[in-house]
């Protein structure tokens, strides 16, 4: 998962489980090409409509409180099963491996389900366990990013780059911070600089952090930095 588009769809995560529901009723109507308008009203008045008298029940919409609080209850119970998952995910792979790099796997999960605060704290174990790995830097750079705290992205990148100043990720992570930001020629120069070192991050998808392609007028960029 290296580049900006896999992070972009950890961002959806939570919008697909949304619509989920409503995407089941889809392949009913996949097929159809056409309308078909029936008319009804000569069958209403043949057999006009029963009469239920004064048993008839009115069904009432229910209030604005008790729909928030069962989507409260939901959502509840979707943030119970994948912290439950994440757990299991963690303890699995510790077994296997104990080291520095899956605390970082783990923080990276949790992140990627929008658990933050859990994620830091893997984050740290896994820095705690290697202070000079600029692989744990920019993880914890990606998790701050992601969580929307751009100073401290921004300060565990440049710690990651002064362990490893050739490293074309982490460059390639600051230009999409620096573009995000409004900042394109501090892009440019860290994604021509990581482009001279590993010439295979020079893609279509990312040649607008080199000026060749402009934004969509209408919307703001929506590149997310590369993952190491």
């Amino acid at each position: 998962m290296n580049d900006k588009y896999r992070l972009m769809r950890i961002r959806s995560d939570f919008f697909l489980i949304a619509f989920a529901l409503t995407g089941l009723v889809l392949p009913a109507f996949a097929g159809e090409k056409s309308l078909t308008v029936i008319e009804v009203r000569p069958a209403w008045e043949k057999f006009p409509p029963a009469d239920f008298g004064t048993n008839a029940v009115r069904l009432e919409s229910l209030p604005i409180d008790a729909i928030t609080n069962l989507t409260a209850r939901h959502t509840g119970m979707i943030r119970a099963s994948r912290l439950a998952w994440l757990g299991n995910f963690a303890r699995t792979n510790l077994e296997r491996d104990g080291g520095f790099k899956t605390h970082v796997e783990v923080g990276m999960a949790y992140a990627q389900n929008l658990f933050y605060s859990e994620a830091l704290e893997w984050m740290q174990r896994a820095l705690a366990l290697n202070q000079n790995s600029s692989y744990v830097y920019n993880n914890l750079a990606n998790v701050y990013y992601l969580s929307g705290d751009i100073p401290l992205a921004l300060t565990n990148y440049f710690l990651a780059l002064s362990i490893s100043r050739n490293d074309p990720r982490t460059l390639l992570n600051l230009a999409f911070i620096h573009y995000e930001t409004g900042l394109p020629q501090e892009a440019k120069k860290f994604y021509l600089k990581a482009i001279l070192i590993d010439p295979a991050l020079d893609r279509p998808e990312y040649q607008v952090l080199a000026g060749d392609e402009k934004p969509p007028a209408t919307a703001s960029p929506n590149a997310s930095p590369a993952r190491r």
